[in-house]
């Protein structure tokens, strides 16, 4: 590459770098000369502003030097000093440059500058504009693990940021380096992912005064010797053989000048005006353009794929029918077998569940069959099946390939702006463990708005895989439906018929086609997809790979068995590992490896990725064909594991390294492939490189954990404490562990200890992190099972006083009953815990007396009379003896000084809020009691202030419900009740239209309530209705009992 000095002689280099900036595959990097505007403040005007201001003259002109020195003197204020440079600053004004650099694409922007220009820049292009990308400044190494969507762009800052001195320092010392050098390497670590595709442009860098050098050095080590352009327009030609040899191409002009250039380049190009700022474009299902905001249609690009007939994803028929993975282009291109009987069956199965839908969960439809059956084909036939061939069926369906970046609130804008009434929703990677927990989380979320949509939700899953997941977190209202089914005479003859005019089979009468079917019938029981392969070139299909691979080089038989040993499992190869596990440079992988393309079976997958995230991809025909040629060719299962360790051995340090890191290990161990010492050996490996990642260290404690000694699981703590201290915002899941972690450690210190002084410290350590989980995610099972069996464990086998005992159990059914109204999965775990609590009181039974008799002797100590009160009302209630209540209840409420007859009052007037005096009751109550800002406090708060038709007030503790949770149980309600009874309350109203479809009005409260089962109505505009009315964890709901 030469230096763009003359730019006639330069046009075509300078069009190609114009042509990556306007696609959004330039990373901009902007130094001190971006800053110059009306007035210059590169490191030797700040230091001459600051000795004008102090009134000194150091003769220093190196602003790290000049630091240093003035640190090492007591007069000085750093602290003065950040200021001055500050106040400096904040008077810089935005120019038309600032503002060019702002308006465009940029894959990323990294900087070594503190001032405000850019950001102030892009505040004022999108006040103008739509099409342009926001800017999200990144100025920590715990902001970096943000996911930007893609119409955001990250804006780096390394070196601190004037906006707030205090949280992001100003460096300048060599100190402040120092400080600063974990945030350098995190994002240094980066620079090795993208491809050559993308190029690396400086602005405003002069590499020649050592604060650029000391940045530079740094960058250097992740570059990999790439070449990168910078602009400079005072360079002097006695540099240029010198930045050649460091690989930099000088393009010598002012950036005002260059940005002109640009934008004159981009008025005659008008086609490749916004294409970086990629959109999903939404169709119904007459294929008719849905009207949505281009801004937010790009926030959704590479997150979902509409299902439609922009489907982008292109497949020939010979590839799909030689083991490509299929999309939906498939069967936009009617490339599959469709099995008309089959899809009938399970569509209407599908209708109906919809329609018919008696819980508030949404349904979830998981379809499964043998292996090699085919599931992913037939599940996207049948949604193209549902959206455009199923009569009054208004659908649209979306695939999600990003749960990571998928944000619900603007997915639910987005459907409303549809106005579909039946939205499906697809993701082709639920065997990961990770992706599937998401799509269970998403449905949860959605059931929980109760809006006007049928959101179904329909995946391919296989049965293996499937079990491991109802194992781990058992869900409700899933239906699991099977696939499998011969092929019949019909569908057998257009399946020959597409293999010969594929070119891939050879038949040639009708005799030959039949011969070719009764083997199909007989030899491959009519299905089979793997099976069938071997119809194409007499069987010869999976031997023609293996001669394929014995023709490649040494270097791309390597690529390929790398690549097969993580696509097996569904997971892609990042281009960038794969060229350091082959022990490439960038120059030599494009040659030998991305432009040869592994002869047809080594296949490339380019992604519109963002920032320094991995921009290309490499995975074989299919996993389950690289499954077969990993067990043909790597038969060793020593060298197999070998690999695997080579691989992790060589893994980058960054967040998309770290989900394939566990991705491949849980697979490995789903699998079962290695032993457990072998599959605890690559988690250490991989640890060696991802120490400094949250979340690998967050699985790596797991690993440790399972391991099962003292000494590891206390490594463990150490290791997710420290994990912790990096993340921005504090996190459930890594507070439950360390509570799982203290559990561990309490249990084994209670083998070892006579007085158990370790162990108590662990279980109040776990019960508080527990509860801190609980308060975070109050709807998983997670939050409630391992509490619950530290308590139960507790019980029954540490030594407690009488009145600690009672304190234990009530907290123990306290969690039981919360348990059960607040979770949607794992009820069948949380049951057999409750099992266990049932036998711990039958044992006390078979001891002497009955559980009744032994709560009752409590009941005769005073000082033990308010807790055996709560466990009599529990014990009664259960026994259905309710005459007996009130009078425990009336007791109780002369204990209200103590905190756990509080607690237990306020959920019991919670829970009749329609009870005047308990509704004054609970009011007095809600200063004192323990759970202020709790999922169950805003609830019982807005019920209350409801009832009193405080619809405002009330609505403040549902936003902080909505603001708080993402996920929650759909089942978490009450009934409207009639004053002082228990008897539902009906509202008489009627039903009116607005732009969301019908609601109910009702006449006594004169509000509009959303109704969540008019499916079983036929509803018109101006009905008269009546309606009972329930408290959802997102509203009011009405739902019709009659139409008058």
């Amino acid at each position: 590459m030469e230096h763009i000095i003359d730019f006639d002689k330069s046009q075509v280099t300078l069009e190609n770098l114009f042509r990556k900036i306007a696609e959004g595959n330039v990373i901009l990097f902007l130094g001190a000369g971006a800053s110059i505007t009306n007035k210059k403040y590169l490191s030797k005007h700040l230091i001459e502003y600051y000795e004008a201001k102090v009134g000194i003259d150091t003769g220093i002109d190196n602003i790290v030097e000049f630091v240093d020195v003035l640190s090492a003197n007591n007069t000085f204020s750093r602290s003065d000093f950040d200021l001055c440079i500050t106040e400096a600053l904040r008077n810089l004004e935005v120019e038309d440059t600032h503002r060019t650099i702002a308006a465009i694409p940029w894959r990323e922007i990294i900087t070594t500058n503190y001032d405000l220009l850019i950001e102030k820049a892009n505040e004022e292009v999108l006040r103008k504009s739509n099409d342009i990308k926001e800017i999200i400044p990144i100025r920590s190494a715990k902001q970096y693990n943000r996911l930007c969507a893609s119409n955001e762009t990250k804006y780096v800052k390394l070196n601190g940021c004037i906006s707030d001195r205090s949280a992001y320092p100003l460096v300048f010392s060599t100190n402040d380096f120092q400080k600063a050098k974990s945030f350098y390497k995190i994002i240094v670590n980066q620079f090795k992912e993208p491809s050559p595709n993308i190029e690396f442009l400086f602005i405003g860098y002069s590499f020649s005064d050592d604060f650029a050098q000391h940045f530079f050095e740094t960058f250097d080590k992740g570059r990999e010797k790439r070449w990168i352009y910078s602009i400079d327009p005072f360079v002097s030609d006695i540099r240029l053989p010198y930045y050649k040899e460091k690989r930099i191409s000088i393009v010598k002009t002012t950036s005002s000048d260059f940005f002109n250039r640009y934008n004159g380049w981009l008025e005659e190009n008008a086609e490749l005006k916004n294409r970086a700022l990629n959109a999903i474009q939404i169709k119904d299902n007459n294929n008719n353009p849905i009207f949505v905001s281009q801004q937010l249609r790009q926030k959704f690009h590479n997150v979902i794929e509409p299902l439609n007939n922009d489907c982008r994803e292109y497949i020939n028929a010979q590839d799909f029918y030689l083991g490509e993975e299929p999309n939906y282009n498939v069967i936009r291109k009617g490339y599959d077998v469709i099995k008309k009987s089959k899809l009938e069956e399970i569509k209407n199965i599908i209708i109906d569940k919809t329609y018919n839908n008696e819980h508030n969960l949404i349904p979830l439809f998981l379809l499964t069959g043998s292996f090699g059956t085919g599931k992913t084909t037939f599940t996207y036939r049948l949604i193209h099946e549902l959206i455009n061939n199923t009569k009054d069926f208004n659908a649209i369906a979306f695939e999600i390939k990003d749960f990571d970046k998928f944000k619900v609130k603007d997915f639910c804008t987005l459907i409303e702006k549809t106005k579909c009434q039946n939205v499906i929703i697809h993701s082709n990677y639920i065997e990961h463990s990770s992706i599937y927990k998401s799509l269970i989380e998403l449905r949860a979320a959605l059931s929980t708005r109760q809006d006007d949509i049928n959101y179904i939700f329909i995946q391919s899953v296989r049965e293996n895989i499937l079990s491991i997941h109802n194992k781990r977190s058992p869900q409700k209202n899933i239906n699991i439906i099977n696939i499998d089914s011969p092929l019949n005479i019909e569908e057998t003859n257009d399946f020959l018929e597409k293999l010969r005019d594929t070119g891939l089979s050879n038949w040639r009468d009708t005799k030959e086609k039949e011969l070719l079917a009764k083997k199909i019938s007989r030899e491959y029981k009519g299905d089979s997809y793997i099976s069938l392969l071997g119809l194409i070139e007499n069987g010869k299909h999976i031997e023609d790979l293996k001669d394929a691979y014995t023709q490649l080089s040494g270097d791309c038989k390597k690529a390929f068995i790398y690549t097969a040993l993580v696509h097996r499992y569904n997971i892609f190869m990042p281009a960038s590992l794969l060229k350091d596990l082959i022990s490439m440079n960038w120059d030599d992988f494009m040659a030998n490896v991305i432009k040869v393309e592994g002869k047809g079976i080594l296949i490339q997958e380019n992604t519109d990725s963002n920032g320094l995230e991995p921009d290309l991809y490499f995975r074989t025909k299919h996993s389950l064909i690289a499954e077969r040629l990993v067990g043909e060719i790597l038969y060793n299962k020593q060298k197999k594991y070998d690999h695997y360790k080579n691989l992790f051995a060589k893994i980058h340090e960054s967040d998309e390294y770290c989900k394939f890191a566990i991705y491949i290990l849980k697979s490995l161990e789903q699998n079962k492939e290695f032993t457990t010492e072998q599959i605890n050996k690559l988690y250490d490996i991989a640890y060696i490189k991802l120490s400094d990642n949250p979340y690998y260290v967050l699985r790596y404690t797991i690993n440790l954990q399972h391991r099962g000694n003292k000494e590891e699981i206390k490594k463990a703590l150490k290791h997710l404490i420290y994990a912790e201290g990096l993340l921005e915002k504090k996190n459930h899941k890594f507070m439950h562990r360390r509570g799982v972690l203290n559990v561990e450690l309490a249990k084994i210190y209670f083998k070892e200890e006579r007085i158990p002084y370790k162990t108590i410290e662990h279980i109040h350590e776990a019960k508080e992190l527990f509860y801190a989980k609980q308060t975070y995610d109050p709807c998983s099972h997670y939050s409630y099972y391992d509490l619950l069996a530290l308590l139960i464990w507790e019980l029954k086998s540490v030594k407690l006083e009488k009145e600690e005992q009672l304190i234990l159990q009530i907290e123990i059914e306290e969690q039981f009953e919360l348990a059960y109204k607040s979770i949607t999965d794992g009820i069948e775990r949380i049951a057999r815990l409750e099992n266990l609590y049932k036998k711990f009181k039958k044992d006390i039974s078979y001891s002497s007396i009955d559980y009744l008799s032994f709560l009752k002797e409590f009941y005769q100590e005073e000082y033990l009379r308010p807790y055996a009160c709560i466990l009599l009302y529990n014990y009664y209630e259960n026994a259905h003896e309710y005459e007996k209540l009130n009078d425990i209840i009336e007791e109780l409420e002369l204990y209200s000084d103590y905190n756990e007859v509080v607690n237990f009052l306020f959920k019991y007037y919670g829970n009749r809020l329609n009870y005047v005096d308990c509704r004054l009751k609970f009011l007095d109550l809600n200063k004192r009691v323990d759970l202020q800002g709790s999922l169950m406090y805003n609830y019982y708060m807005y019920v209350a202030e409801s009832y009193n038709s405080n619809f405002r007030y009330g609505r403040q503790f549902l936003r902080n419900i909505e603001n708080k949770y993402l996920y929650l149980n759909p089942d978490y309600q009450q009934g409207w009740k009639e004053p002082d009874s228990d008897e539902m309350k009906i509202f008489e109203g009627s039903i009116r239209k607005n732009d969301k479809g019908y609601v109910f009005k009702s006449t006594d409260l004169q509000s509009f309530f959303i109704i969540s089962n008019k499916h079983k109505f036929k509803l018109k505009d101006g009905m008269k209705a009546k309606a009972n009315l329930s408290f959802l964890l997102n509203g009011i709901r009405a739902i019709i009992i009659e139409i008058l």
